[in-house]
């Protein structure tokens, strides 16, 4: 079949495409691509086709139950260990990416009472020629993995609701360059998997610093979903021994060759750090750059700046996001380019932070454009589409009580009269001030329009804040982000 000839294809040591089975106590290596390969399509194949599930459907292997998969190990394969992802998708063997996602009928489910844990217990890999774990599902618990010398990211994947949980991870175990086979670069021990997934109570053992590319104990180069990320609240208890807590990434992993796909979008511009990983606790790991530093005392994290791709600064910062502007419903996936200036208290300019537009479906994720702004600090945003906008909204997150404070002002058409909307739990009205300095010395929650330059200014104040963007139970108290509608 196709996913056994070709370009990084293969024979398999165990391939499972029937979630109803129980795999135990098995060892398996020197396979010419996975060793354990869970790919559970949406319908079967092959004399399968026509199996029926106790609905008289149709079987649909991808909601169907695992029964138990531990005390397997896994090693010196020639792709991941384990991999749950590429089920098949017709006759001829093509495959694809299928998310995992088990639940108590046996059919798709979006409510959470109907979904089933998946668990991964006890799986040793080792010295594989990629990812020691990559697993693309929901509700998945990862618990006791031992994973040593593999060649990419130690646990990556993707998915909702996962666990990885009192695992030991080792870059390079004394089993290492045994066999004369050696890495220029260690891989990260854990992709973030956009913190869907926590990861507690794991020991990992020598994931160096290699500077200026991914490396050390978590993977950064996947945080474009948000400007502010804070997801590494979930990750608990986890012991770092001889290891960096991760390189800061500045290039998205998919355009680090693409220079010139930097212009059109950006990864987080500050993230959280809640235990003090990278530097002092509850700082933020920031670019070393005017944009976000300027005026700050920062420390660098060790070995420095620029070998760990940022610095530790003191927050808070509060996300920017574009969600409409005029009548253009984009659902929170923005193709507009901006420029946003920053400027100090006395209007000087500091620094641009500058995304071009580019439509989605040009290459790039349409969702990588916002910008991470200090509470310090004063921003003026332009839009690049002409003429200004008469209508805009945008989000603004991680501003979480009424000490959170924030000048800005918007490009707007100066042929409108402007009324600005906070739309939280329930909508709430601006008031109209009639001076740039009268907006000053305000305590917030306020607006002034300057026609002559099509600019609308508002005083952004927290406190009334309530989730409309971020869903899950453990981002709405984090995040907290919300509308402002200018119109």
């Amino acid at each position: 079949k196709k996913h056994e000839n070709g370009s990084r294809a293969g024979s398999s040591g165990f391939w499972v495409s029937n979630p109803d089975n129980v795999i135990i106590n098995n060892h398996v290596a020197d396979c010419g691509r996975f060793g354990y390969w869970l790919a559970f399509p949406k319908k079967p194949f092959g004399a399968s086709k026509d199996v029926l599930h106790t609905d008289g459907q149709v079987l649909a292997p991808t909601h169907i139950p695992m029964d138990r998969f531990e005390n397997n190990t896994v090693h010196s394969c020639d792709d991941s260990g384990f991999m749950l992802d590429r089920a098949e998708t017709d006759e001829a063997g093509s495959t694809s990416e299928i998310k995992y996602s088990p639940t108590n009928t046996g059919r798709q489910s979006y409510s959470s009472d109907k979904t089933v844990r998946f668990m991964i217990k006890y799986l040793s890999t080792w010295k594989n020629g990629t990812h020691g774990v990559w697993d693309r599902g929901n509700r998945i618990t990862e618990l006791g993995i031992v994973s040593a010398d593999n060649d990419d990211i130690f646990f990556s994947g993707a998915g909702d609701d996962g666990i990885i949980t009192r695992s030991l991870v080792i870059a390079k175990s004394l089993n290492y360059n045994k066999n004369g086979i050696t890495r220029a670069i260690l891989p990260n021990a854990f992709a973030t998997y956009h913190h869907t997934f926590e990861m507690t109570y794991n020991l990992v053992i020598g994931f160096e610093l290699t500077p200026g590319v991914p490396s050390g104990t978590f993977s950064m180069f996947d945080y474009y979903l948000r400007p502010i990320e804070k997801g590494q609240i979930r990750n608990i208890g986890n012991m770092l021994i001889n290891s960096h807590p991760g390189y800061r990434d500045q290039v998205y992993k998919n355009f680090r060759d693409n220079p010139e796909d930097q212009d059109y979008l950006t990864l987080a511009g500050a993230v959280w750090d809640p235990y003090g990983l990278w530097g002092p606790k509850e700082n933020y790991i920031v670019y070393d750059k005017p944009f976000y530093t300027y005026g700050l005392t920062t420390t660098e994290v060790a070995p420095g700046a620029i070998a760990s791709g940022g610095v530790s600064a003191e927050g808070p910062y509060y996300g920017f996001r574009i969600s409409r502007l005029n009548n253009d419903n984009t659902n929170y996936k923005p193709w507009y380019g901006f420029v946003m200036t920053r400027r100090d208290q006395n209007m000087n300019e500091v620094a641009q932070f500058r995304l071009e537009t580019k439509h989605a479906g040009e290459g790039v994720l349409s969702h990588m454009k916002h910008a991470a702004m200090h509470h310090t600090g004063i921003y003026e945003v332009q839009f690049q589409d002409d003429p200004p906008p008469a209508k805009l909204e945008v989000t603004i997150s991680n501003m979480l009580d009424d000490s959170d404070i924030l000048l800005m002002s918007f490009e707007f058409s100066g042929g409108e009269d402007a009324v600005v909307t906070l739309s939280a739990e329930q909508d709430f009205l601006y008031t109209k001030v009639n001076s740039l300095q009268a907006l000053k010395d305000s305590d917030g929650e306020t607006y002034w329009q300057d026609k002559a330059k099509n600019k609308v200014w508002v005083k952004l104040r927290g406190g009334r804040w309530v989730p409309n963007q971020y869903k899950k139970g453990w981002e709405e108290p984090v995040y907290e982000a919300v509308s402002l509608i200018i119109d």
